[in-house]
């Protein structure tokens, strides 16, 4: 069996003879003397996850706080706050994450040439995004590098659904699944502007197991931190979000505030908006660690001839497209580490 890395107790990471209840994770497994083989079986994840827990590289979701409470009888709102404290001690910083969405999978390469740790796939960025294509799903997964969440939305408009559209994201999740999606990026509203609960409990059943993000429906909700509460019952990782306004920059404030209340219990994603030269200031005046773009720019069209008055939709513009700039996407992450 496998023990804890012997490098973060020569690095004073671990005590090696503690004598207290361990104050992080890493000092929980060595005060315990179990291995971490150990935790990832009562757990039930791969033991490469509890690595990742100790080192900051993964999530430290409310899903992975509750199995720890389970497997360690200590009260998972600790480890959520705890191993955040311990992040940003051991690194001088949050870890800070960057999420890219992406449309097609050259925007799928430039995100992952470019760095970003994760990317949010769709469709049709013009109406705000759909599902992508399984063959989109397929060909993105083949990405090395990148952990792939795919959006599960039936149309563009509003995010009122009837119950047959709802049995199309449930499907559509599952098809995710099957494909080897990491995640899901999910909502459901009222004609009221609250959150559909029986709607959005029927997709995180069918979600269980995959990292799930609320998406900015939560923007147009009436009482955001009622429906903030409700997100997080629901058991969601993160919520993306705007902060309610037209940019990021323009809703740090209510950001902050969102950040302040989840008190580390699900991942506060802004998004909108979001370029090089306002990322320092969304995630300094946010306090969120990661941050949500497209970081797309226009590239000239491929075609040789010119496509006269043909129109393929009003959105379209068959001179050029839009697609992720790889020096972008660097360019965003530098200006995150600050």
């Amino acid at each position: 069996m496998k023990n804890i890395d012997p490098q973060l107790i020569a690095n004073n990471l671990i005590p090696s003879n503690p004598s207290h209840p361990g104050k992080t994770l890493s000092e929980e497994i060595a005060y315990r003397g179990i291995t971490t083989t150990q935790l990832a079986d009562k757990m039930g994840v791969e033991e490469g996850v509890v690595h990742e827990l100790i080192n900051g590289t993964c999530d430290f979701s409310t899903e992975y706080a509750l199995l720890l409470e389970s497997a360690l009888g200590v009260d998972a709102s600790f480890w959520l706050n705890l191993q955040a404290d311990y992040t940003k001690a051991i690194t001088g910083k949050m870890n800070r994450l960057l999420e890219i969405c992406c449309g097609d999978i050259d925007s799928v390469l430039a995100a992952a040439q470019g760095g970003a740790h994760r990317v949010e796939l769709c469709a049709a960025l013009s109406e705000g995004g759909v599902t992508p294509s399984l063959g989109l799903i397929r060909a993105a997964r083949q990405v090395v590098g990148l952990k792939l969440h795919v959006l599960i939305r039936p149309r563009g408009g509003d995010f009122v659904y009837t119950p047959a559209e709802v049995e199309c994201m449930v499907a559509d999740i599952q098809a995710a699944r099957t494909e080897g999606a990491d995640g899901v990026v999910i909502g459901a509203l009222t004609p009221e502007g609250e959150i559909d609960l029986p709607a959005c409990q029927r997709l995180m059943e069918a979600a269980k197991g995959l990292s799930v993000t609320f998406h900015r429906a939560f923007d147009l909700c009436t009482a955001p931190f009622e429906a903030l509460e409700q997100i997080i019952a629901l058991g969601c990782h993160r919520l993306l979000t705007s902060g309610q306004a037209a940019t990021a920059r323009e809703g740090i404030a209510m950001l902050r505030e969102l950040v302040s209340r989840s008190a580390g219990r699900i991942i506060i994603l802004p998004a909108a908006g979001v370029s090089p030269d306002n990322a320092a200031e969304i995630v300094s005046g946010s306090g969120a660690c990661e941050l949500h773009a497209s970081a797309r720019h226009s590239v000239p069209s491929a075609m040789r001839q010119a496509p006269g008055a043909a129109s393929m939709g009003a959105a379209d513009d068959l001179t050029c497209r839009k697609v992720t700039s790889p020096q972008l996407v660097h360019d965003l992450l530098r200006a995150m580490q600050g």
